[in-house]
Parts: C-alpha cells; structure tokens; sequence
C-alpha cells in the first residue's frame, strides 16, 4: 500500500498560511471549550427573585393530588449570580422551623445545598416557582413571585 502523506507532503501542507491559520483557529477553539460556561451553570432569564409559599401538593399514594392553597411565610430568593437563600429547611421541608438556608441554582433545574443528601428540582411558569422535593409520593410546593 502507498503511503499518502509521507513527510516531506506534510511540511510542505503545514508550510503554507492557510494552513497555518487552521491548525491556529481549531487549537485555540479547542483550547477555550472547557473555559466556556456548562448549560447548566447559568441562571434562567426571569427567574431571579423573591417568591412566597402559596400552595402545597402531599400525595398520600392516591395518583391525583392537587395543589392546595397553603397560609406561609416561607420564601425563597433567586439572586442573579445562581445563588439562593430560603427561609427554610430544603431537606427538611416538612419540618415546619424557620431558618436561613443559602446555596446554588442551576438552569438544569436543581437546587444545590450543602447539607443535603439530594437536590430539590425545581422549574418556573407564569411567575411561579413549583419545588419538587424527594418522597415516596408525591409533594411539591409553588411559590408565586412577590419581588
């Protein structure tokens, strides 16, 4: 089998300019890949806010749970660099305890604390912010926007 591209064809393909310029432009693309942000990583165009406690969904295993009107003063902020702060515990959401709860969101849908085993999703409609905790049934909170 003839060899196609035997060295003195290679340097005289990597000689020329344009050449050049290719190998230039695909190394400096591949090197700045991973410095670019994840997907995930960046925060939703209109989530940021504050939102307050409104209704509440507790499956007992029936399938056909609605969401129920709740009296709360429960909230939580979505700040503009993907951090969060809560008035609550996101672990321990049935625990009814007030306390300050700081982490991260991301545009994939989780929020990330640091004392957590799992990460509550999350998504936004309509000026609402629906959390879906980890149960054996189902159970969600939504949050309407109030700033």
């Amino acid at each position: 089998m003839q060899r196609i591209w035997g060295r003195k064809r290679l340097k005289r393909v990597f000689k020329s300019r344009a050449s050049q310029l290719i190998l230039l432009t695909t190394y400096a693309a591949l090197c700045c890949l991973p410095a670019c942000e994840k997907d995930g990583d960046t925060p939703l165009i209109g989530t940021v806010g504050t939102y307050r406690l409104t209704e509440s969904l507790r499956d007992v295993g029936s399938g056909g749970a609605q969401f129920e009107p709740v009296q709360s003063s429960r909230t939580i902020t979505l700040n503009a660099d993907s951090t969060f702060t809560s008035s609550f515990d996101l672990c321990r959401f049935y625990v009814e305890q007030d306390s300050m709860i700081f982490g991260r969101y991301t545009a994939a849908g989780r929020l990330e604390t640091g004392d957590c085993p799992y990460r509550p999703d999350y998504e936004t409609a309509e000026g609402a912010l629906i959390v879906r905790y980890l149960c054996y049934e189902g159970c969600a909170d939504k949050f309407l926007r109030v700033r």
